[in-house]
């Protein structure tokens, strides 16, 4: 039988020179000598949904410094527990901006390891703030939308970090918004094709911070937890390879955020 409940031995992983936890690693990371063949699958991600719930402490602060948030209007059926849900832009969609997220998948010795190779995942979202004009030198309403998730492809990189930023015209980070942190639990079902990611944070920028206190805001805001999600991706396999022999390479295993991750899981 196929189990999807992650390893329950794990520890923290801390970027170096002082940058704070972000993902966890399930069991050690660990030399293996894998008995051969090991197979590669590479997956895209091509439907789902983020679930979502705003944290009402942030939310208050920022009303408190002028920003009055509006409900955002649902564009997918939020998970159970979630206050709305925000569609996700799948890769073959008509429109300019779409998803584009894929990862690899390696199978040693019957465990699972995946590793994000970069890129986007588009969503159907937007949400808006009436705004104090007496506290914020802003326009009467600050509207955010055509919100996306940015996954570097360089996920060995101590500078590796995933953030939720608008898009501009050529599908670049215009304005971040929010850094991702993924605390779990992470199911990744290859059977199903399916991916689940819970307690999924979204910490506001300094990005963000910065431009409130140019505004006028007296308060950093950097780092303080806006939304509460869940992420739920239909998989699609576009390739299946042999992988020569991993002796005495040092897998990481690691977890990171919207479906990007690096988990390991028995079977």
């Amino acid at each position: 039988m196929k189990a999807t409940q992650l390893l329950s031995a794990c520890t923290i992983l801390f970027k170096p020179h002082g940058w704070a936890p972000f993902c966890l690693i399930t069991a050690a990371s660990v030399f293996v000598k894998p008995t051969p063949p090991a197979y590669a699958q590479t997956f895209l991600e091509v439907d789902g949904r983020e679930s979502i719930r705003f944290v009402p402490e942030t939310v208050d602060i920022l009303e408190n410094l002028g920003l009055d948030l509006l409900p955002p209007i649902s564009t997918a059926t939020p998970a159970q527990g979630f206050d709305f849900g925000f569609q996700f832009i799948p890769p073959d969609s008509n429109t300019l901006r779409r998803s584009n997220l894929a990862f690899e998948v390696i199978e040693i010795e019957g465990a699972l390891s995946t590793v994000p190779l970069g890129g986007i995942e588009s969503f159907d979202a937007s949400f808006e703030f009436i705004v104090n004009t007496e506290r914020l030198d802003l326009d009467p309403i600050l509207r955010f939308d055509n919100f996306s998730t940015f996954v570097p492809s360089n996920f060995f990189s101590p500078e590796f970090q995933i953030f939720i930023a608008q898009e501009d015209e050529q599908r670049f980070p215009e304005f971040r918004l929010f850094d991702v942190s993924v605390l779990g639990p992470i199911t990744l079902d290859p059977s199903t094709q399916m991916l689940v990611l819970e307690n999924v944070d979204l910490n506001i920028s300094q990005e963000f911070s910065d431009f409130l206190q140019s505004a006028g805001a007296e308060v950093d805001t950097t780092g303080l937890k806006f939304i509460e999600a869940r992420g739920d991706r239909e998989l699609l396999e576009i390739s299946t390879t042999e992988v020569p022999d991993l002796s005495n390479s040092l897998i990481g295993i690691c977890l990171v955020g919207f479906g990007l991750l690096v988990s390991k899981l028995r079977s």
